[in-house]
């Protein structure tokens, strides 16, 4: 009985470390990893305060507006997204706009995305990475062309 007990044994820990080597372990890994991203931040862009949310989506990862301190015009209206340059995208109300999309988690950041800046109605490159536990460093520019960088804090 003590040889089946120990052969089990032996079968286990063999599998366990093939697995652990395994590309499905390495991408499962890296999932895991990459969801501490998930949350919501509080940002101020531009001087306006505001809220925004990180979830999975589809591949990667998306950053979508959840709260604005203002959103609203002085005369009670909801302030949209004028400046976007999809024009079927211009009545959007900034509460619902989609800041960063497509992001992927790669060796210890966020990349291979694009942010929106809906001030200017332009987008480009971005990289987000943790600067310490609740901090996110959001990196946007075309490299090496005036990169900005943003600071958002985990809620």
């Amino acid at each position: 009985m003590k040889k089946y007990i120990v052969a089990l044994l032996c079968s286990l820990f063999y599998s366990v470390a093939s697995f652990s080597q395994s590309a499905y372990f390495s991408e499962w890994m890296n999932n895991f990893a990459g969801d501490k991203i998930i949350g919501i931040y509080l940002l101020n862009y531009e001087g306006h305060e505001s809220k925004v949310k990180i979830f999975k989506y589809k591949d990667g990862y998306r950053v979508q507006n959840h709260w604005m301190k203002e959103p609203n015009h002085p005369d009670g209206t909801p302030i949209k997204d004028v400046n976007n340059p999809d024009k079927s995208k211009r009545n959007t109300p900034m509460t619902e706009v989609v800041f960063v999309d497509k992001v992927v988690y790669k060796d210890g950041e966020w990349c291979d995305g694009k942010i929106y800046d809906p001030v200017s109605g332009s987008s480009y490159n971005v990289k987000m990475k943790f600067d310490d536990d609740t901090t996110l460093h959001v990196k946007a520019g075309m490299w090496g062309l005036y990169p900005k960088s943003l600071y958002w804090k985990k809620q």
